[in-house]
């Protein structure tokens, strides 16, 4: 399974969208309270920080492919977001499997 559908749907899960200003502000602290703002580089820290200040939603597709990617990271620091990414992993192999064996019965029915 590729890691591109697997972060596909836990974006799609964790980050809410459009972004507005409240939920800007508790990425925030949520970054603060989980020691993700030092990981951050200063241009995220700033961009995050300021966007949350002054714009009341993200209309900009460039601001908000930013924005997605740090509340990403912020997202997946905590315990949630690293019960949803496993639970999905989990979720798609179990499809995967399940496919699988009902394919081979199909096979094994038609031959």
């Amino acid at each position: 399974m590729s890691n591109i559908i697997i972060d596909s749907y836990v974006r799609s899960i964790l980050l809410e969208k459009p972004f507005k200003r409240e939920y800007l502000c508790r990425l925030v602290k949520r970054a603060w309270r989980t020691g993700v703002w030092y990981k951050l580089s200063i241009e995220q820290r700033s961009l995050l920080y300021l966007t949350s200040k002054i714009v009341e939603v993200v209309r900009s597709k460039v601001l908000e492919k930013l924005i997605e990617e740090i509340a990403y990271m912020i997202e997946l620091s905590t315990l949630k977001g690293k019960a949803i990414y496993y639970g999905v992993i989990l979720a798609l192999r179990r499809i995967h499997i399940l496919g699988s064996k009902v394919l081979n019965d199909i096979k094994n029915c038609s031959s």
